[in-house]
């Protein structure tokens, strides 16, 4: 038997199809962790609910990482070391994460520059 040939309207209909399937498998995870974001409690819109992991270094892979499907019982492992946030809120603990690590750099470039020993990412003002 030889190989299956996809003609364009099997192709898009495959397509469909694994579409389908993700957000199937999206909306049962979302219905695991609750339905609703765990900061500020927006339910309206399933594809605006994203998954934060709170320890990245236990990250096995990201839910909808290259665009890889995997069934609800696959990700039901990883989805347990995350919390359900909604877009905004998501932006916001990025954020802050963000700042948190610029003052820590800030601070020991300071604690160096006060010691005299200049930081490799410390470039003197003139």
């Amino acid at each position: 038997m030889g190989k299956r040939i996809l003609t364009p309207f099997r192709r898009k209909y495959l397509g469909f199809k694994i579409s389908e399937q993700r957000r199937k498998v999206k909306l049962q995870c979302i219905e695991y962790k609750g339905g609703r974001c765990s900061v500020c409690g927006y339910d309206k819109c399933p594809a605006a609910l994203e998954f934060h992991h709170m320890d990245p270094l236990k990250k096995d892979f990201g839910i909808s990482s290259n665009g890889a499907s995997r069934s609800f019982e696959k990700c039901k492992s990883e989805i347990d070391k995350c919390i359900l946030v909604c877009s905004n809120c998501h932006a916001e603990i990025h954020h802050e994460q963000t700042e948190l690590v610029r003052e820590i750099k800030r601070k020991e470039i300071e604690d160096g520059k006060r010691k005299g020993n200049y930081s490799k990412h410390y470039i003197p003002r003139s």
